[in-house]
């Protein structure tokens, strides 16, 4: 097992090759469009979960708080927008949405800020702390 974990990238790759030369090998005239579109569509789905899988395994890895950080934002955004809109909001943002207003897209985004402040002074701390004792 520990040979699988260690040369996983090359292992991939070389899974990968194969794939593409049975794609190769596989073509027949008269279905190139339609074989060539297949293999777009899973290239582009391999692609979507690979970066994503890997995206957030590189941010666990390299420390949670960077995993934690953009989710505390998106929600802290999507809150204070809701409650900007909702009691301050008159003006339409978009048709798509109707309860969407500028007065909560603004209020979310100036409370998003601050909160990114907040969490960014008290990460220095933390660092701070840890590192003099």
């Amino acid at each position: 097992m520990q040979f699988l974990i260690t040369y996983q990238n090359f292992i991939a790759f070389l899974l990968w090759i194969l794939g593409f030369l049975l794609f190769v090998l596989s073509l027949k005239k008269g279905f190139y469009r339609y074989q060539f579109r297949q293999f777009g569509w899973s290239h582009l789905a391999i692609l979507l979960v690979v970066a994503a899988c890997s995206t957030i395994l590189i941010n666990v890895y390299e420390g949670v708080i960077w995993f934690i950080l953009p989710s505390l934002l998106v929600i802290s955004n999507d809150t204070f927008a809701y409650i900007f809109g909702f009691f301050f909001g008159k003006t339409k943002l978009i048709e798509l949405s109707p309860k969407k207003t500028w007065e909560g897209f603004i209020g979310g985004l100036l409370s998003t800020l601050v909160i990114s402040l907040i969490v960014k002074i008290e990460i220095y701390k933390c660092y701070f702390f840890i590192f003099q004792i």
